[in-house]
């Protein structure tokens, strides 16, 4: 059964079609004709644009704009074109829920362009997927055209690989594994940026990590929060205690007036309880009083009901009776009626037995005459038919002999004028093979000239390449690199962000520092580390050196610092340690840095640790003083060893501190933690930051250089005239080949003919000889022929008399014989006729008698009906229905009186419990509202002994002390909540005590929270790029598969179509051809082996016009067999073909036709005669294309 699959095509302003058409496609085969340059074609692309084709040079365009109608001398141009396109889905092959899909293209000339879905706007993309590896694509093989014939054939197998993917179904899996390999080199450029964030974030959280340290105040608060804390929970717990007892004396008075309610609440329900009773009571007599009405009224309801149908009864019966008595003067009439009818049959049929027996006796008679006569006959015909035989043979023999001599005849002219005309072809041949010696050397000339054409180019398009290339590599390693020098400009900025920070909000110094120094700005107070210079080498060393020191604020004397302190204590922000420098001078300084002289000579040791500052001369003497007893060394070695029995400190390089009982060590110091210098690190970063944006404009200049290098080299022009030129160089080698070829076939052709010349005339001679000995046989033969002639010519007429006579005697008794036959007949019907009389009328008076039976039963019926409704009792009592009626009727009126009285006494009774029970809702509410207020207060004092059990708990757990119930004079005034706020203070102020400690944990916690989640977020990108490694190959191996085992279908396929579009000694095949390069056989050639009988063709390009197609349409097929397109559609593909050829090309359409419809634009009148249905395009006005359509199957013409 074929299924339609193209329904329809609605075209408007496309090309030539100025007017709106709609062209109706039929299933099977639809053929489109007309003369050329009417439009043909042009459906044909309309079907393709509507499709989602891209190139307007596949629609034969320079723009696309030009597939809109252009106007004529009297059309003006029109201002869009619009395809609809209508397919018929019933199969499932397009991925919609639709049965009915239609697609709609339009074309404006401003340039846009809108596709539509069933009416619905879409996208490019959704036609482009809906059509993917349908084979219904505008680059797919559902739409072939006679140029592509030789595109499918030719060197190129980029075409022909198309089809075998488009069949195979792996055109989605190219797709994905283009998107996938796309992911993963994004995926792998943001794997490269994480690990440049990763490096600079691990180095934030190690300068983080190294900051934060405890202050000495948080003891003093904590025994501060003690106190405060013990006295607000020993305070809140007294004062729940007192809530608790007034709730309970309240709750006392409460559940006292609850049980009074509820006292009252069961008097009530007692009450209730006696009314229901005597409601109840009362309610059962008024049912009993409604179920004795009910049942009245069904009585009374069955009574009528069965007086109506009696009478209705009564009223039939008589109806019948009197029906009956008229049917039966009716009958007794056709009883007299019947019986004259019989006596009248009795009668003739005592007469046609008498004449029956008197003509039979004739009949034997007759018969004994014709018998003799056919015995006669007989003898006659077996005479002639012996002679009869023996003229055939001898007429046979002559006709033998006479088909043999026209057959050596005609044999002999035609071995005569091919003797002739082998001569002329010999001589034409033998001209032509001189032509081929000169085509040849022309041919071998301009070979050799473009081969040497074709080597210059191929040396120039190489060099441009590998510049190219150079080019390409270039510009990635110089992006790279801006890349790279951007993060490191970006790492900068954080850490002079981060610097800046430390230095305009002294993060990392105590509260008290950072509030006289920032937030007071203070005079002459410094903090200690501000006032020294020292070289990078050695900040490490002399920070550490410092320690602790390093956070101290040197003042000039004692009042300041005191001054300082009050202003601290009175803000609360902590405690600061000052170094007073006139008190500090007044002490005693022993600086002892002359001696050990062999340890300050020893190699690695660098010298005292004062030697390596600067600072103003004021505060010289303070800096010795506190870095006397360090001397900075190399390493950690060299420090172990000389801290052997002295009293000195060594400190290394890194900050690792030694001496002969003390060890101060562990990882490198980050120099960015470092509050030394802190200004100059800001400017050198600064500084290094310039020179790289510096760089990176440099850099970015020789980028845009790069580029326009880069694309000034068009490699692909170069390319495509390369491939122009070894087109070229192939087409001469052809050609070259193809006159080889020529003229070696010519000189076999030469000695074939003169082989054939010189047999031909041997035979001539033979055949001549024969005829003469022909001549002599023929003429005995025509004697014999005339005898026998003579012969049957006397037996035929004494033949043909006595046929004469046999007829007439046999027409005779057939006549006598068909008379008898009616006479019986009518016997028999006279026969038939008289019992069925008989059968009448004693039908009819039976008919009568059972009548009158049904009449008597019908009296006795009517009178038993009316006595069962009128009748009474032999007492006078009632019997009958409709005095039971009456009765029924009085009853029932006293009922319903009863039943009124009995419903008032009801509603009395139910109004009293009613009222009371609404005396008891009232009583329920008020108890409801006790119990709630009970319940929460309950739930306060639970909640209040709960807080008091926390309250003793969280002062045994923090503090191990017991609180107890406790009476204060100032409880009223006391305020619980500042006391709870002042707590919270504490504790705040505890969490952050220890300078910026807490502050810089928090801050490293964030950053290594950051850290983890860079890190998880490049360990699934790498996952990432696995499973896209992992997909592709996947991918790779799927597509791998389908395609081979697609391939070797459309192998074999092709060899059999081959076979029947060729002959059967033909050979064919189709080769996979793998680069062991790319071993990937989705990028092999693909070569095809066509070899007609007789030929063996190198190149495939050497066939005939007409062997060319054949070859292309056995592999178009061949692919429908694996993957039928629903919709094909040939243009002028038959046109290289003969008649032969046409034949063979039409049946193997009809015989793929079951599955797949075809519409074929062709001129030729044997396809046409082939088609289904057939369109006539034609211009009745100059540049406007219209349609006319014939259907062959009802010849229905329609335009």
């Amino acid at each position: 059964m074929r299924v339609l699959y193209l329904s329809k095509l609605d075209i408007y302003g496309f090309k030539s079609f100025a007017d709106r058409i709609n062209v109706d496609f039929d299933a099977g085969m639809t053929a489109i004709v007309g003369p050329n340059g009417c439009g043909k074609t042009n459906i044909v692309d309309a079907v393709r644009w509507a499709i989602g084709e891209q190139k307007a040079s596949v629609l034969r365009s320079s723009t696309m704009e030009n597939v809109i109608f252009n106007g004529t001398k009297d059309r003006k141009p029109l201002g869009y074109a619009e395809v609809s396109l209508t397919i018929q889905n019933t199969k499932g092959i397009l991925p919609s829920e639709y049965t009915e899909i239609k697609i709609t293209r339009r074309c404006f000339r401003d340039g846009a362009s809108n596709y539509m879905l069933n009416g619905v706007n879409c996208r490019l993309k959704d036609i482009t997927s809906l059509f993917m590896d349908t084979g219904m694509g505008s680059d797919a093989y559902s739409v072939i055209e006679l140029k592509m014939v030789n595109e499918i054939l030719s060197h190129r197998t980029q075409d022909r690989r198309k089809l075998f993917e488009e069949a195979s179904g792996i055109t989605k899996y190219k797709e994905r594994r283009r998107e996938a390999l796309y992911k993963l080199e994004v995926a792998r450029e943001n794997i490269n940026e994480a690990n440049i964030e990763i490096r600079n974030r691990q180095r934030t959280v190690n300068a983080y990590e190294r900051i934060a340290q405890k202050q000495q105040e948080a003891k003093e608060v904590s025994v501060k929060l003690k106190e405060i804390e013990i006295e607000y929970h020993t305070r809140a717990f007294s004062k729940l205690i007192d809530e608790t007892k007034s709730i309970e004396e309240e709750l006392k008075g409460k559940e006292t007036r609850r049980e009074k309610l509820q006292e009252s609440l069961n008097e009530n329900e007692n009450i209730i309880e006696k009314y229901k009773t005597e409601l109840s009571a009362t309610e059962s007599r008024l049912n009993e009083s409604r179920d004795k009405l009910n049942n009245i009224n069904l009585q009374i309801n069955e009574l009528q009901t069965s007086v109506s149908i009696a009478e209705q009864r009564i009223k039939y019966l008589e109806e019948n009776i009197d029906r009956f008595k008229r049917e039966k003067i009716e009958i007794e009439s056709e009883i007299v009626r019947l019986a004259s009818r019989k006596t009248e049959i009795e009668d003739k049929i005592v007469i046609l037995k008498n004449t029956i027996e008197l003509m039979e006796d004739s009949k034997v008679t007759k018969k004994s005459a014709l018998e003799e006569t056919e015995i006669n006959v007989k003898t006659s015909k077996d005479e002639l038919k012996d002679l009869t035989v023996k003229h055939a043979a001898s007429a046979k023999t002559l006709h033998e002999k006479r088909s043999e001599y026209e057959i050596i005849k005609n044999r002999l002219g035609d071995q005569i004028t091919r003797c002739s005309k082998l001569a002329d072809d010999n001589i034409v041949n033998i001209n032509k093979v001189a032509e081929f010696d000169s085509d040849m050397r022309a041919a071998e000339s301009n070979l050799n000239t473009l081969k040497d054409e074709l080597t210059k180019m191929n040396s120039e398009f190489d060099e441009q390449k590998r510049l190219k290339d150079n080019y390409s590599s270039e510009l990635q390693k110089l992006e790279k690199e801006i890349i790279y020098k951007k993060h490191e400009a970006d790492k900068l900025k954080n850490k002079i962000e981060f610097q800046t920070n430390l230095l305009e909000n002294f993060d990392d110094y105590s509260e008290g520092i950072k509030y006289l120094v920032k937030e007071k700005n203070e005079k002459g107070a410094s903090v200690v580390i501000d006032k020294l210079e020292v070289e990078d080498k050695f900040k490490i060393a002399i920070e550490t050196a410092l320690g602790e020191i390093s956070n101290y604020l040197i003042v000039n004397d004692l009042d300041a610092a005191e001054n300082f302190i009050k202003i601290l204590t009175h803000d609360q922000k902590g405690k600061v340690t000052f170094i007073i420098r006139d008190q500090l001078y007044n002490t005693t300084m022993n600086i002892f840095q002359e001696e050990f002289p062999e340890i300050l000579n020893h190699e690695g040791v660098y010298g005292w640790a004062d030697r390596f500052i600067k600072c103003p001369d004021e505060f010289l003497m303070l800096y010795k003083y506190l870095l006397d007893e360090f001397i900075i060394v190399e390493n950690i070695d060299i420090a172990r060893k000389l801290s052997r029995d002295n009293f000195i400190k060594f400190i290394t390089l890194d900050g690792d501190i030694i001496t002969n009982s003390f060890l101060r060590a562990g990882s490198k110091t980050n120099v960015e933690t470092l509050k030394i210098g802190r200004e100059k690190l800001i400017a050198e970063l600064q500084g290094q930051i310039s020179k790289i944006e510096s760089t990176i404009a440099e850099e970015n200049i020789r980028l845009a250089e790069l580029k326009n290098s880069f694309a000034g080299i068009d490699i692909n022009i170069r390319q495509n005239r390369l491939q122009e030129k070894r087109s070229e160089v192939l087409t001469a080698e052809n050609k070259l080949q193809q006159v080889q070829y020529q003229k070696s076939e010519t000189n076999k052709l030469i000695a074939h003919y003169k082989q054939e010349n010189d047999d031909l005339n041997a035979s001539n001679k033979e055949l001549s000889d024969k005829m003469d000995s022909l001549i002599t046989e023929i003429e005995s033969a025509e004697n014999v022929k005339y005898q026998r002639e003579k012969e049957l010519e006397h037996f035929t007429t004494e033949l043909e008399n006595l046929a004469d006579k046999l007829t007439s005697q046999r027409e005779e008794y057939n006549s006598f014989n068909i008379e008898i036959t009616k006479l019986k007949a009518e016997l028999s019907n006279l026969d038939n006729e008289h019992y069925r009389t008989e059968e009448s009328i004693t039908s009819r008076k039976n008919n009568i008698e059972a009548r009158a039976l049904e009449c008597n039963e019908y009296e006795t019926e009517i009178r038993k009906l009316t006595a069962e409704i009128e009748s009474y009792n032999q007492d006078n009592t009632v019997n009958g229905l409709k005095p039971r009626l009456k009765i029924l009727e009085l009853e029932k009126a006293g009922v319903e009186s009863d039943f009124s009285l009995i419903r008032s006494e009801y509603e009395v009774k139910r109004s009293m419990v009613d009222k009371v029970e609404g005396e008891q809702k009232s009583l329920r509410s008020d108890r409801d509202n006790i119990i709630d207020f009970i319940h929460r207060n309950e739930m306060k004092l639970t909640k209040d002994r709960l807080e008091i059990k926390e309250h003793k708990d969280r002062v045994r757990e923090e503090y191990e002390f017991e609180i107890d119930y406790t009476v204060f004079e100032d409880a009223e005034i006391f305020d619980l909540i500042k006391a709870k706020a002042e707590v919270d203070r504490l504790k705040n102020k505890l969490r952050t005590l220890g300078g910026s400690g807490q502050l810089e944990l928090n801050l490293y916690e964030q950053e290594k929270q950051e850290l983890e989640k860079l890190s998880d977020e490049r360990n699934d990108l790498v996952k990432a790029e696995a499973d896209l490694i992992s997909l592709i190959d996947e991918i790779n191996k799927t597509a791998q598969n389908k395609f081979t085992e697609t391939f070797e279908q459309i192998r074999q396929n092709f060899m059999a179509i081959f076979k029947e579009l060729f002959l059967e000694g033909d050979e064919s095949d189709l080769r996979l051809v793998i680069d062991p390069d790319n071993p990937d056989p989705l990028d092999a050639k693909i070569d095809i082996i066509a070899k007609p009988r007789g030929k063996r063709p190198q190149l495939i390009d050497l066939l005939s016009g007409g062997e060319k197609t054949l070859t292309a349409i056995a592999l178009l097929f061949a692919i429908y067999q694996v993957k039928p397109s629903p919709f094909c559609i040939l243009d002028e593909v038959d046109a290289p073909l003969d008649d032969a050829n046409i034949d063979r090309f039409i049946k193997i359409i009809r015989k793929f036709a079951e599955d797949t419809q075809f519409i074929i634009v062709t001129h030729n009148k044997r396809t046409m005669e082939a088609a289904d249905s057939m369109y006539g395009v034609t211009m009745a006005e100059q540049g406007i294309s219209t349609i006319v359509n014939v259907k062959f199957n009802d010849q229905k013409i329609a335009s």
